[in-house]
């Protein structure tokens, strides 16, 4: 599943900083940190990776939890996992100074090389050190609330405002609609540089029309902000198969993604 991924092993980056506890601490014999990113995928719409790093109060060493989630991917979210163990490595043949974590997979015996970058991002290297050449960037970004933010949930009246995020913050959309027209949301323009969709968009009829045929309900996307920048988000309600016909409504979101997460709690 991981050869999906354009230019080999997948990685992330930590740095010993980032073992600060939560504001719900675990015991000081075991901490913390939870990264997420949308790597490239060369039959599904985005692979979503989310990395679990538990360590001790050294943070020379721990064990790891990953789960790679390949993107509506025959219509449904396909989600593979694995762990092991990690290891602080210092330097690599791109930068003699770089502090570096070893994974290694405890099925496989495979390791990936993980470069730390600041104190809030992870970025995906080759195993000797350098970035991965990749359409959009390869980064993983602290996910705990305290660092991203919560989700941020939108409907069609929030097009009239800016939207700002946090990198690693995830947008999430509740439109209406009604699949037994035949029309269905879909994305008509995206800047994959600020966002990407991390989910397969799921549909539910409204509660109260539950068993009434034709009833309408409310499509939900998610997005997860890869990127500082700024950029626009379509979505067309229209009949997938006409695609040269206009579609039905028009809804555009202007997004804006900050330099950096908000590192509230370090």
């Amino acid at each position: 599943m991981r050869s999906l991924v354009a230019g080999g092993l997948l990685a992330a980056s930590l740095g010993a900083s980032l073992f600060a506890p939560p504001v719900d601490a675990a015991p000081a014999a075991e901490r913390t940190a939870r990264y997420v990113g949308i790597l490239p995928c060369a039959d599904c719409p985005a692979l979503r990776m989310d990395l679990m790093l538990r360590g001790g109060p050294s943070a020379s060493s721990g064990r790891y939890e990953e789960r790679l989630t390949y993107v509506d991917h025959g219509g449904r979210d396909q989600v593979q996992r694995s762990s092991g163990r990690w290891r602080i490595v210092h330097g690599s043949a791109a930068d003699p100074g770089a502090t570096l974590y070893r994974l290694t997979d405890a099925r496989s015996g495979s390791s990936e090389l993980l470069r730390v970058e600041g104190d809030g991002s992870l970025h995906i290297v080759a195993d000797d050190g350098r970035a991965i050449p990749s359409p959009i960037a390869q980064v993983l970004w602290r996910a705990e609330p305290r660092f991203a933010g919560k989700p941020v949930v939108v409907e069609k009246a929030d097009a009239q405002r800016p939207l700002a995020l946090n990198p690693g913050q995830e947008l999430v959309v509740r439109l209406a609609g009604n699949p037994t027209t035949g029309y269905r949301w879909t994305v008509g323009e995206a800047s994959t540089a600020v966002l990407v969709m991390s989910a397969t968009p799921a549909y539910q009829q409204e509660a109260h029309a539950k068993g009434l045929m034709g009833a309408g309900g409310v499509e939900t996307w998610r997005f997860l902000a890869i990127a500082p920048g700024r950029g626009k988000l379509t979505l067309e309600y229209r009949r997938p198969w006409e695609r040269d016909a206009e579609p039905a409504e028009t809804i555009v979101f202007d997004v804006q993604v900050r330099n950096s997460t908000k590192g509230d709690e370090k």
